[in-house]
């Protein structure tokens, strides 16, 4: 029904494409809302079409009637830059973010995503968008991203009753003995359940 939600726990990326999907047959021009250090454009990675380097590519080229906003974006490749100049900025908007996020930065991602009013959202949250001293356990670490708090705050902002599919992705338990990643990818999913919640005027207690 409409009043349920989904959330994803991965792993790799590329579950991303097949939930959008499926919410794109469900509603009519969906909007794709991605926290990530990287753009995830690439035509193709490591001679694979489908990879967590690519996965904002293909849902571009396979989901023709919806709208992506990618926040964070601090490790573009040249060929990604490349690419965002030949797209429709109306259908696929980058909010990059370097460090702190700053007021500025606030105002960008607020303004981009206003542009998904009456869409139903989808969020997908990869956690090297936070700087590597917080979730060292992922794919590609990058230096120089945000802390957990900051992006809860962000995720404060873009969350409301029109989001109904979550993907937290990019854990990888393997690159970090300290299990402090996995801590963090957890709280950070209870904390996105409950803001869900309360948009849904749902009793936390009963999740």
């Amino acid at each position: 029904t409409n009043e349920k939600r989904l959330l994803v726990l991965g792993g790799e990326h590329t579950v991303t494409l097949p939930s959008f999907k499926a919410l794109a047959n469900k509603f009519k021009r969906p909007c794709l809302i991605v926290f990530d250090a990287h753009g995830d454009l690439r035509q193709e990675y490591l001679g694979s079409k489908y990879n967590h380097a690519t996965v904002i590519r293909r849902v571009v080229e396979e989901v023709p009637h919806r709208k992506i906003v990618i926040i964070g974006a601090r490790a573009l490749s040249r060929e990604e830059a490349e690419y965002l100049k030949t797209v429709d900025g109306s259908k696929l908007e980058v909010v990059r973010i370097i460090g702190k996020v700053s007021e500025k930065d606030l105002s960008n991602i607020v303004k981009a995503v206003e542009e998904c009013r009456g869409a139903a959202k989808y969020i997908s949250i990869d956690m090297d968008f936070l700087d590597p001293a917080y979730a060292p356990g992922v794919q590609t670490p990058e230096p120089l991203g945000v802390t957990p708090l900051e992006l809860l705050e962000v995720l404060g902002r873009v969350i409301d009753g029109s989001v109904h599919v979550v993907d937290l992705v990019e854990v990888t338990p393997r690159y970090d003995p300290s299990e402090a990643t996995v801590f963090l990818g957890a709280k950070i999913a209870v904390e996105v359940a409950g803001m869900i919640l309360k948009h849904m005027n749902v009793e936390a207690e009963c999740w």
